[in-house]
């Protein structure tokens, strides 16, 4: 079930927009947002039986700072106007809760509690404290900063024996919102539009009747990874992309320092399937069931299937960069320079060298540089000396350049006439790239093309879709959300 909200300014665009979704089954009727909310105002609101009345208080990150008093005396006028239910915040002082709460009248109440950054009480504890009062529904929102962090809100929620809301917030917390039922929520909330959305992480009810959300459970994908994972491409692509193929499937990034965790919520099938990008892409090797040829070759995983309960992992990244260099036979006989030697790097040089290229390893840690280039029957260079190396193609596999400012060589003049790749997203031209293009370089390839490629291999893995490489790729530099 869906619960549309807004951050409506004005008592006229309010009732515009439940006006607008008469299909929606809850609105959330946010009183704490709007310029003015005097009493009487609810007897002017459409659909009564379908709102959840809302006055959240600033200390609970909502918008109202009048007195209490104030605030109470509109949530009794909702319940005396019959609506569908009233939000009541566990924080209300216990003198002006309780008659809420006890309150005659078919309303039913929501007793919530929006913990904040940083605290130490636990998701289940939380629950219990709610549980302990005469509501309907218990509403818990906790911060999430890591992912992993999820796995409590759904172990405390999911195995409490009243009807729950739990949610959690921030972009790190989507999944929450998207796989609802796993969580043991009644409902979701989802905003009216993109400007109405009223927390990080929540989508709107046009993306969610895309994908039928509120009539059957989607297919929820992820992206396992670390702060990074919030800057990707990946979940803008795919969520306007994979409602196409007529199934309820979307993609979330998942952020976090412990995989293990986030595992788990794999195996237990609150996650359809994950794709994997640094820094996790070796440790997590470590943490499934088996690999595919491709994981086994590379020595790296950025794709992880569920095959009958067990965790398979997978690796496009290797077929996304040749394919980016314009395929095999562009490789054959050339003379690769590769900087970098983590996860991504060791699937790109295996790959590249397949294709038939000589491959030299260049990596500030020389040890990780050596054992790759070993291990593809490569060579290796200190990293100071990679600018004196002769090749006919840099492949730059290291965060260099994300900061804005930096690049690899001291004289980018050693890239002219060469081919260049950055597999770096973020900013899309880099400073690598820039002066590549001002060096002459024979190619300049942003690492989205990259990008492009490795996705789609990626979801055909996951989801079984044929996706376009270059469909992929005008809809991440188009921004679309469609």
């Amino acid at each position: 079930m869906l619960c549309v909200t807004g951050s409506e300014r004005t008592l006229e665009a309010l009732v515009a927009r439940i006006e607008r979704l008469p299909e929606a089954a809850l609105h959330e009727v946010r009183l704490d947002l709007l310029d003015e909310a005097p009493l009487r105002l609810i007897a002017r609101l459409p659909a009564p039986r379908r709102l959840v009345v809302t006055v959240r208080a600033a200390r609970e990150g909502g918008g109202w700072t009048g007195t209490e008093e104030s605030r109470v005396a509109l949530l009794r006028e909702a319940i005396n106007r019959e609506v569908g239910y009233v939000d009541v915040e566990a924080s209300t002082p216990a003198e002006l809760r309780e008659p809420l709460l006890g309150a005659p009248g078919p309303t039913k109440r929501i007793i919530s509690a929006h913990l904040p950054p940083g605290t130490e009480e636990t998701p289940l504890s939380a629950l219990a404290r709610l549980g302990s009062l005469p509501a309907h529904v218990l509403k818990l929102a906790v911060p999430i900063e890591d992912a992993a962090e999820l796995c409590a809100l759904r172990d405390a929620a999911s195995g409490c024996r009243r009807d729950v809301l739990a949610i959690g917030t921030g972009e790190a917390g989507a999944l929450s919102r998207l796989a609802y039922r796993a969580f043991g929520s009644s409902w979701t909330y989802v905003a009216a539009d993109e400007a109405g959305r009223t927390a990080p992480g929540q989508w709107t009810a046009a993306q969610a009747e895309r994908v039928a959300m509120g009539r059957q459970p989607p297919l929820v994908y992820g992206l396992l990874g670390g702060a990074s994972a919030l800057r990707s491409p990946g979940p803008r692509a795919y969520n306007a992309l994979l409602p196409r193929s007529g199934r309820p499937l979307c993609y979330v990034p998942l952020p976090t320092a412990r995989p293990a965790a986030v595992l788990q919520l794999l195996r237990d099938e609150v996650l359809a399937g994950l794709s994997v990008t640094m820094p996790h892409k070796e440790a997590v090797r470590d943490l499934i069931d088996d690999e595919a040829p491709s994981a086994r070759r590379s020595g790296s995983v950025n794709t992880i299937v569920l095959e009958a309960g067990r965790l398979i992992g997978h690796s496009t990244d290797g077929e996304g960069a040749v394919a980016a260099l314009g395929g095999p036979a562009s490789l054959a006989g050339r003379r690769v320079l590769l900087l970098g030697a983590g996860g991504a790097a060791h699937a790109v040089a295996r790959s590249v060298t397949d294709a038939g290229a000589a491959v030299v390893v260049a990596s500030r840690r020389l040890g990780r540089a050596a054992a790759l280039a070993e291990a593809i029957g490569g060579t290796c260079v200190e990293w100071r000396d990679s600018g004196d190396v002769p090749f006919d193609v840099l492949i730059n596999a290291t965060p260099l350049g994300t900061d804005g400012t930096t690049i690899p060589f001291d004289d980018p003049s050693v890239l002219a006439g060469r081919t260049v790749l950055d597999l770096v997203l973020d900013p899309p031209r880099t400073p690598l790239l820039k002066a590549a293009e001002r060096a002459g370089a024979a190619a300049a390839i942003p690492g989205d093309v990259m990008w492009a490629h490795q996705g789609a291999a990626q979801m055909r893995l996951l989801t079984g879709m044929a996706l376009d490489p270059d469909e992929l790729l005008r809809c991440v530099r188009a921004g679309s959300t469609e």
